[in-house]
């Protein structure tokens, strides 16, 4: 062999044998990535800024496993993500997936973003030159590489969870997702997390606006990390601060003169010296990212960016203040300016309402296992779970005789607790039929039974079951209830025949099922914790043995303002990430079924019906009647 051959052949076997070079996301960037001119104002070689360093190496950097991300709009969000999908195409192989709020969302994602990616990134050109993107391997939703695959799906697509696992999941703009979860498959961040766990490399990135505190997605996650914040120097001091839009307590922030945006500074929070736009760059380039909390979990990085650092020519401070002050005056443009320059959520004053620790602060001792004194009937709400039915039993005092607006009835939790064991078998209904069958004592000895109960039957695998054991239960006032959350809807609709199959059956058979208006209902019981504080009509009593878990679901959701496409507010029920809801569904079951005993029961006459059953049970037996209850005056502030 000639030695210049053989020369050739050694320079090519060393090749194969040196490693890739190692690049983190930002260097690989910085060496690869273009702009499409198809997608961006400014196409060509990208640069990565110096506030997106850290961001796009957490996203590449083992260290992190998660990696949340609460920002503004002009802040170059979408393209970090594109890189990271390029970087995991071409230098780090594997099968990743993005997820946008809906499958539309992300088939425009993939033809703007991915279609970019793969036609204008060489080396991404270069790993699908052999593709044929026609055939079932190879279409909008789905790219294969050597090493890897990428797919995208909506958050609205059930389908997409199932059946897949990869070692990088992409979440973006997560507070768009369906507020119902992937149909019946639940949360989707929670799903797609599920979907890394066989990756011991795994990483999960949620980038999202926020929208409204307490109830944002991202927010959610970003206070679960270490809650990065972006510090730059002031050019006239050093000190070292992240930008804000105004500080209330100490000096800080932006300023301009008079309602003139062409005359914004930002106010240094130490020498309160004012600092130009023009300066924002030199503070960036030495700028540093810090954490400001305690991760709950190691491995989370957390990073909030807004438009302040942006270095877009429609992102300047003289356009943040311009879009301040032309939206100050108008709430629902407000809020935008709130979430999508700042990208911070909008405190919503609906939301602001009832706390758990306000309630757990009013328990009280019943005194034992006997009903509370002025209890004069009893309701049964149950929450059907695929291994466990919620129920919750309360008790109803003197509300007004009449159909006219008046107090609504004092109420009494008097027990809430589960019985294990699934929907499916016999003995977990036995349980309950044991406990709708009961009689529940008062200190003297008069008793009660429960005069309605509600078990829920939304659509699920447990829906026949529920309507089997409703039917069979009918004598002894148990009925199948379906929720609705339009506003127009009555606290309790009228039965309606409704055709069911059940798998064990083929024919078909028939239940009477009863609409609930839960948006009412929810929103006359949490009025009730607002505002009536003191023992009496209308007011809710919670025993000593509820905790703290319990008061944590009843007030996971809170009312909030949304605007309709015609521009239009519209109040709203949403719960807050991270929450179950059984206490609060099984409280609104139970006050349903309260107005089933209206239906009964001439509502003139109810009340002394009631107090006349009790005291017949008590001049049999011979016991003194008690005197008139006295109510005790107690108040508290229950409110945040």
């Amino acid at each position: 062999m000639p030695i210049k051959s053989a020369s050739n052949v050694i320079a090519s076997l060393s090749d194969l044998l040196i490693p890739p070079e190692d690049l983190s996301g930002s260097k690989w960037a910085d060496k690869h990535f273009y702009l499409s001119q198809k997608n961006s104002g400014n196409p060509g070689k990208w640069y990565t800024r110096p506030y997106q360093v850290d961001i796009l190496d957490a996203f590449t950097d083992r260290k992190h496993w998660m990696v949340s991300v609460m920002k503004s709009a002009r802040v170059g969000y979408t393209k970090l993500l594109g890189i990271d999908t390029g970087y995991h195409m071409h230098h780090d192989p594997c099968p990743s997936s993005t997820i946008q709020p809906t499958q539309g969302d992300t088939e425009n994602y993939s033809r703007d973003e991915i279609a970019s990616l793969i036609e204008d990134i060489p080396v991404i050109k270069e790993l699908f030159k052999n593709a044929k993107f026609r055939d079932g391997t190879n279409n909008l939703l789905e790219k294969h590489f050597p090493g890897g695959i990428w797919t995208g799906f909506g958050a609205n697509s059930p389908g997409g969870f199932r059946r897949i696992t990869r070692r990088v999941m992409r979440m973006d703009e997560v507070d768009g997702y369906p507020s119902d979860g992937a149909g019946k498959e639940g949360d989707q961040i929670a799903l797609a997390i599920n979907r890394t766990i066989d990756f011991w490399n795994r990483k999960v990135i949620i980038g999202s606006t926020p929208t409204v505190e307490d109830f944002s997605k991202i927010e959610y996650y970003f206070k679960q990390s270490d809650q990065r914040r972006r510090f730059m120097p002031c050019p006239h001091c050093g000190h070292m601060q992240f930008l804000i839009w105004k500080n209330k307590d100490k000096p800080g922030g932006f300023w301009c003169e008079h309602d003139k945006p062409e005359t914004t500074v930002y106010i240094c929070e130490s020498c309160e010296k004012p600092i130009q736009h023009r300066e924002k760059k030199w503070m960036d380039k030495n700028g540093q990212w810090r954490p400001t909390a305690i991760a709950k979990d190691p491995g989370h990085t957390g990073f909030h960016i807004w438009a302040a650092y942006s270095y877009q020519s429609n992102a300047t401070w003289e356009h943040l203040m311009r879009a301040y002050l032309n939206s100050k005056d108008n709430p629902l443009q407000y809020q935008t300016f709130i979430n999508t320059w700042r990208g911070e959520t909008w405190k919503d004053l609906l939301a602001s309402s009832v706390t758990a620790d306000g309630l757990l602060a009013r328990r009280e001792d019943y005194g034992g296992m006997a009903l509370p004194e002025g209890v004069l009937c009893l309701t049964l709400g149950v929450d059907v779970q695929d291994d466990w039915l919620d129920w919750q039993l309360v008790g109803w005092g003197r509300g007004s005789d009449s159909d006219s607006p008046g107090p609504e009835p004092e109420a009494w939790v008097i027990g809430r607790g589960q019985i294990f064991g699934s929907y499916s078998r016999a003995d977990t209904w036995e349980q309950l039929t044991e406990m709708i069958c009961d009689e529940y004592s008062f200190s003297s000895g008069a008793t009660l039974t429960i005069d309605a109960t509600a078990i829920d039957s939304s659509d699920g695998d447990h829906t026949p079951y529920v309507y089997e054991y409703c039917k069979k239960m009918e004598r002894k006032n148990v009925y199948a209830i379906k929720g609705s959350s339009q506003t127009n809807k009555p606290v309790l609709g009228k039965g309606s025949k409704t055709e069911y199959t059940h798998k064990d059956r083929p024919r078909k058979d028939s239940a009477t099922v009863y609409i609930l208006g839960t948006d009412i209902i929810k929103t006359r019981i949490m009025g009730r914790l607002r505002h009536h504080q003191q023992m009496g009509p209308g007011y809710i009593h919670f025993p000593c043995d509820v905790d703290e878990e319990y008061f944590t679901q009843l007030t996971s959701e809170h009312q909030i303002q949304k605007y309709q496409s015609n521009g239009m507010p519209k109040r709203i029920w949403a719960r807050k990430p991270g929450l179950r809801a059984e206490t609060l569904d099984s409280l609104v079951y139970a006050y349903a079924m309260l107005h089933m005993v209206y239906r009964k029961y001439n509502k003139k006459t109810m009340w002394q019906q009631f107090e006349r059953r009790i005291s017949a049970q008590l001049e049999s037996s011979g016991v003194e009647l008690p005197k008139k209850r006295q109510v005790p005056v107690r108040s508290f502030n229950v409110l945040k």
